[in-house]
């Protein structure tokens, strides 16, 4: 992901980290962490891209989970396309 792109969108469209949290009802510290990508934020990611004007892959690019853990859940929630 770059988080540059991600930071200019925010300022292009007037929206915070804040406005982004409570629209996915998490903690802001949890949309830096999922934009950072520190967590992969899988649940969050087509609401954070819509919100954005983004499509998920050009927000997030193709980056799969590299823990076998991480991809099952990942692949339950996308529906097979994070293997």
């Amino acid at each position: 992901m770059n988080a540059v792109k991600v930071k200019i969108a925010l300022l292009e469209r007037n929206i915070t980290q804040m406005d982004i949290a409570r629209e996915c009802g998490v903690t802001p510290a949890a949309i830096t962490h999922i934009l950072s990508g520190e967590r992969p934020g899988f649940r969050h990611r087509s609401k954070i891209a819509r919100m954005l004007g983004m499509q998920v892959v050009d927000l997030f690019g193709d980056d799969k989970p590299k823990h076998k853990r991480t991809r099952k859940i990942a692949t339950k929630l996308t529906g097979g396309d994070a293997a």
